[in-house]
């Protein structure tokens, strides 16, 4: 079955397919959701559930009202179990991640979106040379969708994106170094936790990544781990890293087990290059996570707002093309992307630090007791970097590390700043920038 021809196809219903989707619909325009899952089972997806009120600001979505599980006040970050060494202060919310995603769905669809669920992405439709579509199958056989333009929201797997020809640079594939392994348990507390997200660094528990305690209501935690994945893989030995945490911790020893469940994340910097005949990639599938934390519902909602921005100004040109869709690649390294490029190289030290240089680092950067974003260097004066180059100087070695990667921070934010504004002049771009990013 051949759906009439569409202006767009989003293949994908999660944050950043319903967020696009919506905004296209709403200027008119025939667009299609395809959707993996049964419709009443959209917003389900293994999360942190946790959001900044400003990143609803920024991408201009409404914030939630009966979503939230909870408000909370910040992020504190832990070198233990036992005090906080500095805190991200900022208004934010835990979701009920399921019934945001149907809130999302409900107003695409009050736009116009047609939803069509239980249909498995298998492939893009490519026809000289252009994206023309996608392909998939349901219960009762195949479908194909015919649009100008495609847009990839399926997450980390890419089912799209993965089906193009390899050279073409939006193609890029992950490696397994590039994707998170996270393991989450639901628990009960025997008394409320507080109005903080916790992050812990324990590299004897979670090496190269953090556990996690995340309020929702009524006593009730999101908590778990994330590493990278080729660490371990099966839910047994995650279950054991996360018992050995849940032990340790005073707010977790004595609570009880709801439900568990694992799911991968992208930790990598974002695809330089999100775009090709006829196509966009947004969210998981473009690598728009924080490579830090693997946050990805602030990330989902700006990719998607300046996708539909892009998209809604090239369908009124009657342009498809590479060459006209490249403007989303410009807007969003110089809004987003650079900082997630810079977060990239950041994770890079972090996650081959040592047990102990980890424990080092997170104090050092406790010189500074409250910050208001995740742009630690940038919001340290130089008073402030003078106490944590001192304390990192009885480790001469961890802190030439450190003023390293200062410097390359520096640099890539600087060259994805500089993104450039013309696809000729990319490739030569890429390869400087390729160059950086392999220093990490």
């Amino acid at each position: 079955m051949t759906e009439s021809r569409l202006d767009v196809v989003v293949a994908g219903a999660g944050i950043a397919g319903c967020v696009v989707s919506g905004r296209i619909a709403r200027e008119g325009y025939k667009v299609a959701l395809v959707e993996s899952k049964p419709s009443s089972m959209i917003g389900l997806k293994v999360c942190g559930d946790g959001v900044g009120l400003h990143d609803f600001h920024e991408a201009d979505v409404t914030p939630p009202t009966r979503e939230i599980e909870r408000t909370v006040r910040g992020v504190k970050f832990y070198a233990d179990s036992e005090q906080p060494v500095f805190t991200i202060r900022g208004k934010g919310f835990t979701l009920d991640r399921q019934a945001f995603g149907q809130r999302l769905l409900k107003e695409a669809q009050d736009q116009g979106v047609e939803l069509f669920p239980e249909n498995v992405v298998t492939r893009a439709l490519v026809v000289n040379g252009k994206v023309a579509g996608v392909a998939s199958r349901h219960a009762k056989g195949t479908n194909t969708f015919e649009a100008s333009i495609t847009i990839d929201a399926t997450g980390i797997v890419g089912a799209v994106r993965s089906t193009l020809p390899p050279s073409w640079p939006v193609s890029e594939r992950l490696e397994r170094s590039d994707i998170g392994l996270g393991y989450r348990e639901f628990r009960r507390l025997s008394e409320d936790f507080e109005d903080y997200c916790s992050l812990y660094y324990d590299w004897d528990v979670a090496p190269g990544g953090y556990c996690w305690i995340i309020p929702k209501k009524r006593y009730v935690v999101n908590t778990g781990l994330l590493i990278p994945w080729g660490i371990e893989t099966t839910k047994a030995q995650l279950e054991l890293r996360f018992k050995k945490f849940a032990e340790a911790n005073v707010a977790l020893r004595d609570s009880e087990f709801i439900r568990s469940e694992i799911g991968l994340v992208p930790l990598r910097h974002p695809l330089p290059d999100a775009v090709a005949d006829g196509f966009l990639a947004i969210g998981d599938a473009a690598c728009h996570a924080n490579p830090l934390n693997g946050d990805g519902i602030g990330p989902a909602m700006h990719a998607a707002k300046i996708a539909a921005e892009v998209t809604t100004a090239c369908l009124s040109r009657g342009e498809d093309s590479a060459e006209a869709l490249w403007r989303f690649n410009v807007k969003y390294m110089q809004s987003q992307g650079y900082r997630y490029s810079a977060n990239k190289v950041l994770s890079g030290l972090i996650r081959n630090l040592k047990s102990d240089e980890i424990m080092k680092f997170l104090k050092a950067l406790g010189t500074r007791k409250e910050y208001s974003s995740g742009n630690f260097f940038r919001e340290l004066s130089t008073l402030d970097r003078f106490h944590v180059f001192l304390k990192m100087s009885t480790r001469p070695t961890l802190l030439f590390r450190l003023l390293a990667t200062v410097n390359r921070i520096n640099t890539i934010s600087s060259y994805c700043e500089r993104f450039p504004e013309e696809p000729s002049h990319f490739p030569r771009w890429l390869n400087e920038l390729n160059q950086e990013l392999a220093k990490a």
